[in-house]
């Protein structure tokens, strides 16, 4: 298992987030075997590796350190909760917002709550979905970057 750290060169979308954070990285998905499982605009899905590395670059990739993390039961949770989450809306409300808050601080020097006001729940936006498989507490205000920074930061990931 493997957390993918990407940017998508091709997507207006994904150069507007790297732009505005100031990040390498604009979007979180995770590698099994031969799929990627990830929260995109078309909802929570399971693609093949070629068919995503097609279209995404990868940036940064970080794997379980063994002795302390168990990648079997890592696994295993992927399953279980892409079995129940599979199809699950994006949460582009909960993207606005982010988007919102980043470009008013990058812009304006604005501050507005970091909490997400406009998150719903039972939707994801990738990083939460990725924070929602490695059960971790999710943050719903962190970038890709900076949760790739976080999970370094743990001792429980390296990179790849």
């Amino acid at each position: 298992m493997e957390i993918l750290f990407t940017c998508r060169p091709s997507m207006p979308v994904s150069k507007l987030i790297m732009e505005i954070t100031g990040e390498s990285a604009s979007h979180t998905a995770i590698r099994n075997g031969d799929f990627v499982y990830q929260s995109s605009f078309l909802g929570v899905e399971q693609v093949k590796v070629a068919d995503f590395l097609s279209e995404y670059k990868v940036v940064y990739s970080l794997k379980p350190v063994s002795g302390r993390l168990d990648e079997a039961d890592l696994v295993e949770r992927l399953v279980n909760r892409f079995t129940e989450l599979r199809g699950t809306l994006y949460d582009f409300p909960g993207f606005l917002y982010l988007s919102l808050r980043y470009s008013l601080a990058s812009a304006f020097n604005l501050k507005i709550p970091k909490k997400n006001l406009w998150q719903l729940s039972g939707m994801y936006i990738c990083t939460e979905f990725v924070e929602d498989i490695i059960d971790i507490k999710s943050d719903p205000m962190i970038t890709p970057y900076k949760l790739y920074l976080k999970l370094k930061d743990s001792g429980k990931w390296v990179d790849c």
